[in-house]
């Protein structure tokens, strides 16, 4: 069967951060669209666009080596990366099978107003890409695991 091994966030200037299945916790992509399109002077492909993209990514993926493709020299670490610039331009879906889809965020435009983050009470970072709701909006209102009573332990 076909499964996700990881999801890795690729930024405008090409950097990007691979988070392993193990580390993700909440992750929703919602309303799929699939689109036919040239997207190079040589390249017709398939990509896909969503309308939301919400993530919980564990505390212990806050790691330099997440980074498959990093500018900072290893200065920055991934939650602050994704943090300090709403700059996200891909997810890439990355399958057991080697295979991967690149999926795009509906009204993700150069500024990229629809990016939010929020740290939660475990040093989990919370991304959502979305118009209909922020991250803290997110955490605050649907997320049922913020207490120990409550909690669930990411994959391992």
């Amino acid at each position: 069967m076909r499964e996700i091994e990881s999801v890795e966030i690729v930024f405008r200037n090409e950097e990007r951060i691979k988070i392993n299945r193990k580390h993700l916790g909440m992750f929703e992509i919602l309303n799929i669209k699939r689109n036919i399109g040239r997207t190079t002077k040589h390249t017709i492909r398939i990509y896909l666009e969503a309308e939301d993209i919400i993530m919980q990514i564990c505390s212990k993926a806050n790691e330099v080596s997440s980074y498959t493709n990093d500018y900072s020299g290893g200065e920055v670490l991934p939650f602050t990366r994704i943090t300090r610039e709403r700059d996200i331009s891909r997810i890439l879906l990355q399958y057991n099978d080697n295979t991967e889809n690149s999926l795009y965020s509906i009204g993700n435009d150069i500024e990229n107003d629809i990016q939010s983050t929020h740290i939660s009470d475990d040093n989990d970072l919370i991304l959502v890409i979305s118009k209909n709701v922020t991250a803290l909006d997110y955490y605050s209102t649907n997320y049922p695991y913020n207490n120990s009573d409550n909690s669930w332990d990411f994959v391992e």
